[in-house]
């Protein structure tokens, strides 16, 4: 059982707040240690891939990143792609869970419902490892 890190704030967004989220959380680890991550807005920038790749070597983080399945198609590629970059150059001090959840939209409705599940992984599921 671990000790939970709780010197450190999350930081979580959704569409461009997920997007916003995703920079800020990577590039100010020694802020940050955990990131929820939900319906980000990946399409308004190439220059996130590449930037997240840069910043792949950061000090242990935990990532949560959900989008729903009913999103464009773009939306599910765009998170596709990046859970890629995670899971090909993720080093060991990063974790993550990333979901694309069957029958949801775009909406407020699926990033409340989604909350509860990336606190859960993010805070309760690390006290397990």
């Amino acid at each position: 059982c671990r000790e939970l890190d709780l010197d450190k704030p999350v930081i979580m967004g959704s569409s461009m707040g997920g997007l916003m989220s995703h920079f800020m959380g990577l590039h100010y680890t020694s802020t940050f240690s955990k990131i929820g991550i939900f319906s980000p807005s990946y399409w308004f920038s190439e220059r996130v891939y590449e930037f997240t790749q840069a910043h792949q070597d950061r000090l242990p983080l935990s990532i949560y990143m959900a989008t729903g399945a009913l999103e464009s198609e773009n939306m599910i590629a765009d998170h596709q792609r990046m859970q890629k970059i995670f899971t090909e150059l993720k080093p060991a001090n990063i974790r993550l869970e990333s979901r694309i959840v069957a029958n949801e939209k775009h909406n407020e409705a699926f990033w409340a419902t989604e909350f509860k599940h990336a606190v859960t992984w993010l805070f309760y599921e690390e006290l397990s490892q």
